[in-house]
């Protein structure tokens, strides 16, 4: 990592000290200035595997962008394509993370159905103005998703939406479950507007989502609570979702044997959990029908799950991620433990990432030798069966 720091700027000869300047462009080592915008490597993964979606929620910079309530995400404040950075820019009150005319531009050219996360605090017109971007730019046979926020029932740092919802909650008078529903019902309405009547469940497909143990304790009331305000939830949205991560190898001297049975075992006890929170895929999935949602059961979030920060037995935790087992245990995730159980849309996060304390979560450490360990041969291979 490295930092380039500008100073006594000029823009024009007469102008200020401190102005800045235009027209400069950083380009990656082998690249010139005419090749494409996306680096070709990350570009290439996608000829190689049939993905069906990609979920922008990092990509956007979903998570604690939201301004502190009642502010509101404005559209004259959203990432340009022209912007210096896109990644969020504090100074100039850009907190979202890459421009919407990017997220179409990768969807386009890989051929895949597009899950977009808006902001909680995105006001309408942030809501309608990538609404008519996708329905103009967007592949027109290719799926939107869409999700109000992500994880908003989620209390943690880094995840200041939820205070947000709380928030805007208190000042309506509902609770902060009511107000999850109430707002994505609000986006649906507005997607409906823009892409018109018969859309919603077809080419647009809201999804509400939430914490996996909550099927009964938020999806329930949720669900009520749209059935009662606006009418049948089937009517606006496709699908529920929650996670289908996998752990195991916790525990202090764990043999990469070891890890890889806890990990089965974590997915055999999510397949069917019909204790007191219904946790258990079979539950979301029995749920999803009996409200009639038709797009049923998804997942927003999968895979293994070796972060949090714990440095416990990490090092055979890591040596466990490029494994044939745990290419094994992906597939007995998917297939026997969503697919076959009637599950409709699973997400992989995320296609690459570093392997560490923090997470191992990529299908790849190395976006230019993907295959340097099982877990992306074992999607491919999924996929293509």
């Amino acid at each position: 990592m490295f930092f380039i720091q500008f100073d006594n700027t000029q823009r024009t000869d007469s102008d200020p000290v401190n102005t800045g300047f235009t027209n400069f462009k950083m380009l990656r080592p082998g690249y010139d200035n005419d090749d494409p915008l996306f680096h070709t490597a990350f570009l290439d993964l996608f000829d190689l595997i049939d993905f069906t979606a990609i979920r922008y929620m990092v990509y956007t910079n979903t998570n604690g962008s939201d301004p502190i309530y009642p502010a509101e995400q404005d559209w004259a404040d959203r990432k340009l394509p022209t912007d210096a950075s896109q990644t969020k820019m504090n100074a100039l009150n850009k907190r979202d993370g890459a421009c919407w005319e990017h997220v179409i531009e990768i969807a386009n050219r890989t051929e895949t159905d597009t899950w977009i996360n808006v902001p909680i605090s995105a006001s309408a017109e942030y809501i309608t103005e990538p609404a008519e971007l996708l329905k103009t730019d967007l592949n027109p046979d290719q799926i939107i998703y869409v999700e109000s926020g992500n994880e908003v029932w989620n209390t943690a740092p880094g995840f200041e939406q939820s205070d947000y919802n709380e928030a805007e909650a208190a000042d309506l008078g509902i609770s902060v479950i009511g107000n999850h529903a109430r707002r994505t019902i609000e986006i649906a309405q507005i997607f409906e507007s823009v892409f018109g009547i018969g859309n919603l469940n077809n080419r647009v497909q809201v999804v509400l989502c939430s914490h996996k143990p909550m099927l009964q304790w938020w999806v329930k009331p949720m669900l009520e609570y749209i059935d009662e305000n606006f009418g049948a939830p089937s009517n606006y949205i496709a699908a529920i979702s929650c996670q289908t991560y996998f752990s195991g190898g916790e525990d202090d001297g764990e043999s990469v044997s070891d890890i890889l049975t806890d990990c089965h075992t974590s997915i055999t006890n999510q397949i069917d959990d019909g204790g007191v929170d219904l946790a258990g895929r079979k539950q979301w999935i029995e749920f999803a029908n009996d409200w009639n949602l038709m797009h049923g059961f998804t997942s927003y979030e999968g895979g293994p799950d070796h972060g949090g920060g714990g440095i416990v037995n990490i090092e055979n935790r890591i040596l466990a991620e490029p494994t044939t087992g745990m290419c094994e245990e992906m597939r007995y995730n998917l297939d026997e433990g969503f697919l076959q159980l009637g599950g409709k849309l699973s997400m992989q996060f995320t296609l690459t990432s570093s392997y560490n304390h923090y997470g191992c979560w990529g299908l790849t450490d190395d976006v230019n030798n993907p295959d340097r360990n099982y877990k992306f041969q074992c999607i491919k291979d999924l996929l293509e069966t």
